[in-house]
């Protein structure tokens, strides 16, 4: 980290010396390690130490944004001489400043992001070796055609420097085990299915046991499974899979899009958007979360962001830079752990109340338009008649509008996902329009 601090300190006094009025440095590092297998065979071993150096430059009241992979002072004075010579011939944008140094920070709260566990070469294939003999045992009954299985970790740090002498730093870590599964049906064709799971610190990520049990259980569901005919009924967002659905929402609610009004919820703040009771927060300050930060891209301390309360919507992603186009306060220039507050009730529970319901359970393909709210998703999944499976549900779609799709949730499970930044139970929404036959 030293080392960081003194590679920033030297790039920021070197653009400072070469013209540059003000200069944030961001500095990283990182260290990644990806390795597979199936029929016993490493396929992929691949590991990465990589580091990195982004400038955002102002000049002249011209900004601009810069990257070198070179971080040695010989190779980044040219490199920043070159940059800031060409920002000269920008267009000038007087909102592009620095924060008000007082109001750059940290968060104090301790997030305990980084787990400095280092695995060998051997115990990686170990893995990997477990991982395969089990999902192979678990799969012995069953129509197979192949098994992959994979394990990584990646570390990185970071130092950002702005030359209004704001300073922070950071650490963090992933690891995760994956597998995928090809089966084969009566008729020839080849469902897929694959899990993953990934956790900040490794003692966090589920076993073996788990993870074998989750792939099989995944395999069984894509065997035999067709399109019905086309249908309004409810739908269970699987808890893994909802951030799908909930993500071009919250892109519509970045402060440049609201800027450029290319956002359907543009003028919605303070109006009712969704359900009454739906709930959604930003969250960045969940402890060893994967959507955890001590600051945000403008250098301010993190803090819990209220997006919808009782399906009201509080709050857009604004920047510095975007507040003060929109004039507007600043909130938070990205987004933390998405929140979403579990039910008290299971999804078997869920789906027994219902009469006919598709649980969503994979997507393939797509795609939304967040200016006109309009989505339309290739989907995987399960029919169930009064919270008994009837089948397996692929080569169909579902579409909607954003606009009225908020507004048919109904409830949530119990079951709230832990293994992404988005921390989200399984989802109940009425009446959406599944297309098939």
């Amino acid at each position: 980290m030293n080392e960081l601090i003194q590679k920033a300190e030297r790039a920021n006094q070197i653009a400072l010396e070469l013209g540059a009025n003000e200069v944030e440095v961001l500095i990283s590092q990182q260290v990644s390690t990806e390795m597979s297998q199936r029929k016993g065979t490493v396929e992929k071993s691949q590991q990465s130490n990589t580091m990195s150096m982004a400038f955002s430059l102002l000049v002249d009241d011209r900004f601009s944004t810069h990257s070198i992979s070179d971080t040695r002072p010989e190779a980044i004075k040219p490199f920043l001489k070159q940059a800031i010579e060409a920002t000269r011939y920008l267009e000038p944008d007087s909102n592009r400043r620095l924060p008000n140094i007082d109001w750059m920070g940290v968060a104090e709260k301790p997030l305990n992001l980084f787990d400095a566990t280092q695995r060998t070469p051997q115990e990686r294939k170990e893995t990997l070796n477990q991982l395969e003999a089990l999902a192979l045992e678990k799969a012995q009954n069953e129509p197979l055609r192949s098994i992959t299985v994979g394990t990584w970790d990646v570390r990185s740090s970071g130092v950002t420097l702005c030359s209004n002498g704001y300073q922070a730093q950071w650490e963090q870590s992933q690891f995760g085990n994956s597998a995928e599964i090809t089966l084969v049906d009566p008729d020839g064709r080849l469902p897929e299915a694959s899990t993953y799971y990934v956790a900040r610190h490794f003692r966090d990520v589920p076993s073996h046991e788990h993870l074998v049990n989750d792939l099989i259980e995944k395999g069984r569901k894509r065997l035999q499974s067709s399109a019905i005919n086309s249908e309004k009924l409810p739908m269970l967002l699987e808890n893994r899979v909802a951030a799908r659905m909930l993500r071009p929402f919250l892109n519509a609610l970045r402060g440049s899009e609201v800027y450029e009004k290319r956002s359907c919820f543009k003028d919605k703040i303070g109006q009712q958007v969704a359900a009454s009771g739906l709930q959604i927060t930003s969250d960045p300050l969940i402890p060893k979360a994967l959507g955890s930060s001590y600051f945000d891209g403008d250098g301010l301390a993190s803090r819990t962001l209220p997006i919808l309360v009782e399906g009201v919507l509080q709050n857009f992603f604004i920047s510095i830079y975007n507040s003060r186009r929109l004039q507007m306060p600043h909130t938070s220039s990205q987004t933390g752990n998405i929140v979403i507050p579990a039910g008290d009730q299971t999804e078997k529970e869920i789906l027994a109340a219902l009469p006919r319901a598709i649980r969503v359970e994979g997507f393939l393909g797509g795609n939304s338009n967040i200016t006109t709210g309009d989505f339309s998703y290739g989907i995987s999944g399960t029919l169930f008649e009064n919270g008994e499976k009837v089948q397996g549900i692929s080569e169909m779609n579902v579409s909607g509008n954003l606009l009225p799709f908020l507004k048919k949730w109904l409830c949530s499970a119990n079951n709230p996902w832990v293994y992404s930044s988005y921390r989200i139970p399984s989802l109940l929404f009425d009446d959406m329009q599944f297309s098939g036959n």
